[in-house]
């Protein structure tokens, strides 16, 4: 009964490490980009005045509601270094969450309603002084969240307990 127990246990912790491991990606949305100059010059790779390869830069997400000029539902900051190329990659969910939004909390916006935008702004002097990268709708719910929030569907007439 003993071998049982400790084969058992050797077989199902890696299992249980993996759905740990799952369940921890879900903190965030992950964002890649390549930072450009205060013209909106795409120059990666190239050492010209204001680009931020192999740079300390500071980048800001805010989530707006309904449109590009929409109320701030969520915004955080982040400090990240670019690669030669300028291109840098973070979670947002991760960053540091200003007092800016309604919500300090990405898990707790209406993903639900998903009308929210996405507004990138980027400092590439890291001196407080963002530039807007871009906005942009989101096009699919970020269902993590929206899922982690959900204990049961609702179906009228049905119970699926």
């Amino acid at each position: 009964m003993k071998k049982f127990i400790i084969i058992s246990v050797l077989f199902f912790t890696p299992l249980l490490w993996k759905g740990a491991e799952a369940f921890a990606q879900l903190r965030g949305i992950n964002y890649q980009a390549v930072a450009i100059d205060e013209n909106g010059n795409q120059i990666p790779g190239t050492d010209l005045n204001g680009i931020a390869n192999n740079n300390t830069i500071a980048v800001r997400f805010s989530i707006l509601s309904a449109s590009p000029t929409g109320a701030i539902l969520y915004q955080e900051t982040h400090t990240t270094n670019t690669d030669q190329y300028g291109l840098f990659s973070l979670i947002i969910g991760d960053g540091t969450a200003t007092n800016a939004g309604q919500y300090q909390h990405i898990i707790d916006l209406p993903w639900l309603a998903a009308n929210q935008f996405l507004k990138v702004e980027i400092d590439i002097k890291n001196n407080g002084n963002f530039k807007l990268m871009s906005d942009q709708p989101f096009m699919a719910v970020p269902y993590s969240f929206y899922s982690l929030k959900t204990d049961t569907a609702f179906y009228p007439g049905k119970n699926f307990v």
